[in-house]
């Protein structure tokens, strides 16, 4: 196969460094440092829950962000990522720099830091799907498939219900922006009605699987049972309307999860 060497010089790059922490033999990533020498950027990802570490490490781990963080302000990401190299050793160190392609500099570093940032799943950690939430019209999706782990809030319970996907569109703003990473619980507990869920729609031409709130109202059937009359996903933000499921048009939607916090 032929590569144009043209558009491989144009693709940007950046330079990606580790932050390991190294204990009775065991080295774990800690953080995640991504470099744009173009423009002198640095994005810092550390981990947020230090739950598999000892408490004394723990303390010392936890204050860490704050301290890098003060550090990267004044010297800027050059500089700070040249001291590191220069001073962290031992318990504390940093790899050698890899040139990896990016995109968008701060969403390259997040990926990076789902992938390299791995905990325990389930105590720090959540499955990440490939899974496009819609929050807007006429979006389709493909099949899921799970392409990593994402580090939970602190004083997030995890379990094995729960998993992180992302979102795409607007409808739903402000409360869950687009672009953003949000939780969900597989399952509803107690009635859906007026919860905010993600469903997978069948019937409705432009969506497969969207978050919404849920409204559903029902009515006797013919031989006496509660049948739904209609059912109407519901966008938070006016600028955009609402799925109306109509079971008499053979339209049907699977609730299938609902949302818990974004991260």
């Amino acid at each position: 196969m032929r590569v144009d060497m043209s558009v491989v010089e144009r693709m940007a790059t950046a330079d990606l460094s580790l932050l390991q922490f190294s204990l009775n033999g065991q080295t774990r990533n800690i953080g995640v440092f991504l470099f744009d020498r173009g423009s002198g950027r640095l994005e810092m990802r550390l981990r947020r829950r230090w739950d598999e570490f000892d408490p004394d490490e723990m303390d010392v781990l936890s204050a860490l962000e704050q301290d890098l963080a003060g550090k990267l302000s004044e010297m800027g990401g050059e500089a700070f990522l040249a001291w590191m190299e220069e001073n962290l050793s031992n318990t504390l160190s940093v790899t050698n720099r890899e040139t990896v392609p990016v995109g968008d500099l701060s969403k390259t570093a997040d990926r990076l830091a789902a992938r390299h940032l791995q905990g325990t799943p389930f105590v720090t950690h959540l499955p990440l799907y490939s899974l496009q939430i819609a929050a807007s019209p006429e979006r389709e999706n493909l099949a899921p498939e799970q392409t990593g782990w994402v580090e939970a809030p602190p004083g997030l319970h995890l379990n094995e219900k729960m998993f992180v996907a992302h979102i795409a569109g607007r409808s739903m703003e402000p409360r869950i922006p687009d672009g953003s990473l949000a939780v969900f619980r597989y399952g509803i507990t107690g009635s859906r009605q007026d919860k905010i869920v993600a469903a997978e729609i069948l019937g409705v031409t432009g969506e497969h699987y969207a978050i919404k709130k849920y409204f559903s109202q029902k009515r006797h059937s013919p031989d006496g049972e509660w049948e739904h009359e209609v059912i109407v996903l519901k966008s938070l933000n006016p600028e955009f309307g609402d799925i109306v499921i109509d079971p008499q048009l053979d339209q049907s939607v699977r609730v299938f999860a609902e949302f818990v916090e974004v991260l």
